[in-house]
């Protein structure tokens, strides 16, 4: 089965070592929007996308597709 975008969110958590309840206040959302995401059960919005990319210092792009692409290289 393909990695999800929940995966990834649940893999940059505990690299981080946050609880879901610590995840949630870093990012603004409720812990039961963590768990949600998590289970795949629900996805974030684009603007969640886009503070947990920032707060995490990952990309837009790997949060949503898996893919790790340097914006603007040179290839």
């Amino acid at each position: 089965m393909p990695e999800t975008i929940g995966d990834r969110i649940r893999k940059i958590r505990i690299a981080s070592g946050m609880s879901q309840r610590e995840f949630a206040r870093a990012v603004y959302v409720a812990r039961n929007t963590v768990y949600r995401w998590e289970k795949d059960k629900a996805v974030p919005y684009a603007h969640d996308v886009q503070h947990i990319a920032e707060r995490f210092g990952v990309s837009c792009d790997y949060l949503i597709t898996g893919n790790c692409t340097n914006v603007g290289a040179n290839t």
